[in-house]
């Protein structure tokens, strides 16, 4: 099923109380995070679930994009699994190094058990939200933290490893 060596991460922008969303937008817009996104998951295939499709709106370029949908769905040049397990076997196939999910809540919840990596935004900022991020505790071993601040926010790009 999975290619073991292929690494499985998560990036995600959270707040210091893990919200991710609120009425199914993102709770934050950082110029900067968007970049670091880019720069990160290009030419790497990505997964994510069907209303994080929908407000991305189009297959982001460069990327292999699969969508989890238990809907018979059809989308251009997008993947469509019904299964955790079918997404990572599909973008398993481009032999890439690296696979992302990359939202929403319910992808997060079932991925962060199968994740070997974290590519975190941390927001300096508790906000409202009805969308979290599940539980990290478990990666524990720092890869590389970068604190920066703009837009008026403080946050900082981390890094995370489940500790073996």
């Amino acid at each position: 099923m999975i290619n073991k060596k292929q690494t499985i991460s998560i990036i995600a922008c959270i707040s210091k109380n893990r919200g991710i969303g609120k009425g199914g937008k993102l709770l934050f817009n950082i110029p900067e995070d968007l970049q670091n996104f880019k720069k990160i998951t290009f030419g790497h295939p990505i997964i994510m679930g069907y209303n994080t499709y929908k407000s991305i709106g189009r297959p982001l370029p460069g990327r292999l994009n699969v969508v989890l949908s238990l809907d018979d769905i059809k989308i251009d040049n997008v993947k469509i699994a019904k299964s955790i397990d079918e997404a990572i076997k599909i973008a398993s196939q481009n032999d890439k190094e690296e696979i992302f999910f990359i939202g929403g809540g319910i992808i997060y919840q079932q991925a962060i058990k199968l994740a070997d990596r974290l590519y975190l935004t941390i927001v300096d900022k508790e906000k409202e939200a009805d969308t979290f991020f599940p539980d990290y505790s478990e990666f524990n071993k720092i890869i590389s933290e970068e604190k920066k601040e703009s837009d008026g926010y403080k946050y900082k790009f981390v890094i995370l490893e489940r500790q073996k």
